[in-house]
């Protein structure tokens, strides 16, 4: 499951879930997240069409 569907079953976005585990961080396992590098992103968006939009997302847009 990646940030998108997350945010989607608890009906938000992507930057507010975010934003609120990293305010809450104390409340999640350390290993709740973690965050692909660039090329990871573009990898994942090459082998998985579900996961194409990956490559558009840039950390200023998260």
């Amino acid at each position: 499951m990646i940030d998108i569907d997350l945010a989607s079953l608890y009906e938000t976005v992507t930057k507010v879930l975010k934003l609120q585990v990293k305010r809450n961080i104390n409340r999640f396992p350390e290993d709740f997240m973690f965050e692909l590098t660039k090329d990871e992103k573009i990898q994942q968006g090459t082998n998985c069409d579900r996961l194409s939009a990956l490559k558009m997302i840039t950390k200023e847009d998260e």
